[in-house]
Formats: C-alpha cells, structure tokens, sequence
C-alpha cells in the first residue's frame, strides 16, 4: 500500500522513526527487533513527557512483543501492542493518581505484560475490538453525574459519523465537518475526564486511529526564545496525531498584539489542524469568559472551533452524588441522615463561589476531610462502624467568598487588554 495508508493505520510517530523499514519489504526478525526497540523508547518518552511518569520496560516486555509478532498483519501488529501499552498507562496513571514523575516498571507475568503500580500489576494488554470499546465508553459516560448537555453532543458524533461513512459507502458526498471543540466552563466540571472519553470514543467509532489524550498547556507549546515555539509546538502535535490534543486555559495561549510567541504557535496550530484535519482533534479549554475573548481577538481559531460545549457548575444534588462515589471509591459510605444537610450545604457553597469551590474537587475533598475527621473520632469511640461517615464527620464551615468585582473584569473590559 502506499505510504499515506501505512501512515494511517500505523501513526505519524511511528512512521517517522521506521518508513524505510516498512515500506521495502517483509520484517526479518532483526528489523521486528529494531522495530520493537524503537518503539519500546519512544513508549518510555511518551509516558514521561504526556504521562508524567518514569517508565522502566524490562526485556521481558519487548521479547513478549516479538514473540506474539503476526507475520500477516506485519508492523501493525507490533504499532498495536504499543498502542494498548500506552493507552493502558494513561488509565493506570488517571486511576491511581499519578503524574509526578513514579517509576514505574513494566515486566511479564504468566505472560500477560504488566505495570506494577503500588504492589499492584496491572494488565497492559487489550483485546477489546471496537464494538467492545465502544460499550465501555458508553458505560463510563452513563456513570458520570450530571453533564447532560455534554454527553447529549457525544451520543451526536457517532451518528454524525456513521452517516457520513454510509454517503461515502455509496459514493455520495460527504461533508467534511470540524470535529474540533472548545470546552468551557469552571474547575471541576470534568473537562479533562470527558476529552480523555471523547479520544476513546473517536477511536471506537473509527473518526481516530489511535485514540490518545494529549493534555499540555501554554507552557507546553510556548517556548522563551525566538524560533523555538514552532518546532515545539509542532512536537506536541505530533504526538497527539491520531488522537486529541487537550490545551487547558487556551486562553493564555495569546496574550495580547505583541506576544509574537503566542501567536506563532497559534499559526502553528492552525496550520497543523488543516494538514491533519481528519485524524487530529484539537479541544481548547477554559474560563467561559476569557475563552469568549480569546476567540473574538482570534478570528482564524473562532471560524475553526464550531463546536462550543459549556460545562455547568454542579448542582449540590450531584456533589452528593459525587461525593457518595468518592466514599464508596475508598471503601466508606455517608450516612443516609447526613444527606439533607451536606446536600444543604454543596447547594449554598456553589452559590457563594463555584469556581473558587472547585465543583468535583469539593466533593472530593469534603470526603477526605470527613475520613480524617472520622478516624479522630473512632479513637474516642472505637466500637462505631468503622466504614460509615456520620454528620460529626463533616466540617460544614463555608470556606469560599464571594467574587470580588475587581477579580471578574467585563467582556468589554478584557477585549480592550488583548487589544493594548
């Protein structure tokens, strides 16, 4: 096949480092081991650049992969063993907190390749097909709280494409339509966990090859010094070739007429969306103010970024929701009588300040505090339940103020800076 087609099934990444192996003739065992290596490297720069975690394969993992090689699917079989390896860690690191530089190393048990995460193995090979796939985004997105609206528009994307593969199936025309979005809305609101589901949805639904999630911001793209911000913006997009590059607070990515570095990488990134408009999804996140003024003294993104989704703040019917999971996920459960009143109190926090409350992280974080407070409690009494978090439990002092007029300046106001 041609270049392009290997290029598509196999990654933008993976093609750069072994075209002239693939391209020429079947795979001997020296090039499949070649192959392996490379791979098994940028594996390891991947999980520490994207990951944030210092991965150590050890050489069970890649005589795993060459022994599992299928001759009929060629390199493939070897980009897709990786790909598993990859999406794996990037569940793995969501699941147990990690992103702090962890070593963590990969090896082979009972051949089966594993991660060991905290005196845990964690299977990094998948055998899901699609369809499989598919039903567990499906799952996970149903178990979200709240966010109606949100998963309302991903449902839309699989029949938006599966229509327009069905014209192509028959020779009609199909419309190329911009699959890229911005997220908006304040902290907690699951941003970051809906672009991770729509990177695997995409993929399941075959609008993606790969499926992964880049999450970067201005720091990431933005360099200090001049002709550095294109070749590194170019860099992170590449990666996330394939996949969906997630930018948080985008707004900062242009700060102003006279950063030239911010612009520079806005070129970058609309040129690279173009060329690869049909296998990159590009998500840009952040407050739904300055996101607005973003768009409006950027003229070339706006017309590029159809798709705006607002998150709402959390009502405080689901921060107890979330904060039941939070519980449960730790192996603790709240008292049926402390629900009125925590409920009570999420509702008028919210009102006060959402943004400085956080949405999910003040569930998350009332939960931790009442575990700490409880095990305070249980060595006073140490015959209660032991798993069950009653109302002395809980600190239900209102923590946040209310928004200052100076901190929340007008539309009118912050378009007149970017324009200074």
């Amino acid at each position: 096949g041609s270049v392009s087609k290997v290029q598509d099934a196999f990654g933008a990444d993976f093609m750069y480092h072994v075209l002239d192996t693939v391209t020429l003739k079947k795979l001997d065992d020296e090039s499949i081991r070649s192959i392996v290596q490379v791979q098994t490297a940028n594996l390891i720069k991947k999980a520490e650049e994207n990951l944030k975690i210092k991965l150590v394969v050890e050489d069970s993992v890649q005589e795993w992969v060459i022994q599992h090689f299928n001759k009929d699917l060629g390199a493939a079989s070897i980009s897709s063993n990786f790909y598993d390896f990859y999406v794996s860690l990037g569940q793995a690191v969501l699941d147990h907190s990690l992103g702090n530089m962890e070593e963590i190393k990969m090896t082979v048990k009972n051949d089966i390749p594993v991660a060991t995460i905290k005196e845990e193995d964690i299977q990094m090979s998948r055998s899901r097909n699609s369809s499989e796939e598919l039903e567990e985004v499906n799952r996970e997105l149903s178990e979200i709280i709240g966010l109606d609206e949100v998963k309302a528009y991903i449902s839309s994307l699989q029949s938006l494409v599966a229509m327009q593969q069905k014209r192509r199936e028959q020779g009609m025309k199909t419309a190329t339509l911009s699959k890229h979005m911005i997220f908006t809305g304040n902290p907690g609101t699951g941003k970051t966990t809906i672009a991770r589901l729509i990177s695997r949805y995409m993929k399941a639904i075959g609008a993606l090859t790969q499926g992964q999630l880049v999450e970067v911001s201005r720091s990431d793209l933005v360099a200090q010094y001049v002709g550095q911000t294109a070749p590194l913006t170019m860099s992170v997009i590449k990666s996330a070739i394939g996949g969906v590059l997630f930018i948080d607070e985008a707004y900062s990515l242009h700060r102003g007429k006279d950063d030239a570095f911010g612009l520079e990488c806005i070129d970058t990134l609309v040129k690279a969306m173009e060329d690869n408009r049909d296998n990159l999804i590009v998500i840009l996140a952040g407050y739904k103010k300055e996101m607005s003024v973003f768009l409006e003294s950027n003229s070339g993104l706006k017309s590029r970024f159809p798709n705006i989704i607002n998150f709402k703040d959390y009502t405080g019917e689901e921060l107890y929701q979330i904060a039941c999971l939070q519980a449960k996920g730790k192996g603790y459960h709240i008292d049926e009588a402390v629900k009125d009143k925590l409920t009570a109190y999420f509702n008028e926090v919210q009102s006060i300040n959402a943004m400085e409350a956080g949405n999910g992280r003040l569930a998350r974080n009332m939960i931790e505090d009442a575990i700490l407070r409880q095990s305070t409690r249980l060595v006073s009494h140490p015959d209660s339940d032991m798993s069950e978090l009653i109302e002395a439990d809980f600190d239900f002092t209102i923590k946040v103020q209310p928004p200052k007029a100076s901190d929340s300046p007008s539309l009118e106001d912050l378009l007149k800076m970017t324009q200074k």
